[in-house]
């Protein structure tokens, strides 16, 4: 037996390749030789992470190889990798803007929603520190700074979770800068009835009986 019989015809080849680059001489620059597969008498395969040094046997010069098996832990780095896409996929694909914020502030994902919301490229947004408030409530209403330096009015929902393998922070954005602007508008216009001499009632006109819904002191003072 060889040490191409314990390899698949794929992992032949590469070894091969890695020996006629990294072998012939027996000069190893590097120990670290990178993670291999290999076949089990069984019939299925291995993973094992490779360590290869020089030295010299029977005044022969020789290499010694070290293979550590790492199967059980590649395969659950592939799996949280593969959960980690599917869970970008699922980021990317939603409507809501949604930023990944690490503890420090610093952004380490935006999605294309939030870089349609900030008028921004996530080249732009990863420059942007996001300083948040301290307080303990899930859902708030903040101020958020854009590239452009423009101040954007936003609902942040807040949640923790993990990312590469570090907690952090995700934003749930939603602008309400528009909603801002209708309530003041709003405001503005309840204090101008409310100054008025002139008496001002409003009444429901999608219900059948018409109910009043407001009048104004002007109103109230003319009808006693």
């Amino acid at each position: 037996m060889s040490v191409l019989d314990i390899r698949s015809r794929e992992e032949q080849q590469r070894f091969l390749a890695y020996f006629n680059s990294n072998l012939r001489d027996v000069s190893i620059a590097n120990p670290r030789a990178g993670l291999w597969r290999y076949l089990h008498k069984a019939g299925h395969e291995v993973m094992a992470e490779v360590l290869v040094h020089d030295f010299e046997f029977d005044e022969q010069p020789c290499c010694l190889v070290l293979a550590i098996d790492v199967t059980e832990k590649q395969r659950a780095r592939e799996e949280a990798t593969r959960r980690e896409q599917s869970f970008r996929k699922l980021l990317d694909d939603t409507r809501d803007a949604l930023l990944v914020v690490d503890g420090e502030g610093a952004l380490r994902y935006a999605n294309p929603a939030a870089e349609q919301l900030f008028d921004a490229s996530q080249a732009q947004l990863l420059q942007l520190r996001f300083d948040l408030p301290h307080i303990s409530e899930d859902l708030f209403e903040w101020s958020l700074q854009t590239p452009a330096g423009d101040e954007l009015e936003v609902e942040i929902q807040l949640s923790e979770t993990d990312w590469e393998g570090q907690q952090v922070r995700l934003l749930s954005l939603r602008a309400i800068g528009e909603r801002k602007e209708s309530e003041k508008q709003l405001r503005l216009l309840k204090r101008s009835l409310e100054a008025s001499y002139n008496g001002v009632v409003i009444v429901d006109a999608q219900e059948f009986d018409h109910p009043i819904i407001y009048v104004n002191p002007a109103f109230e003072r003319i009808t006693g």
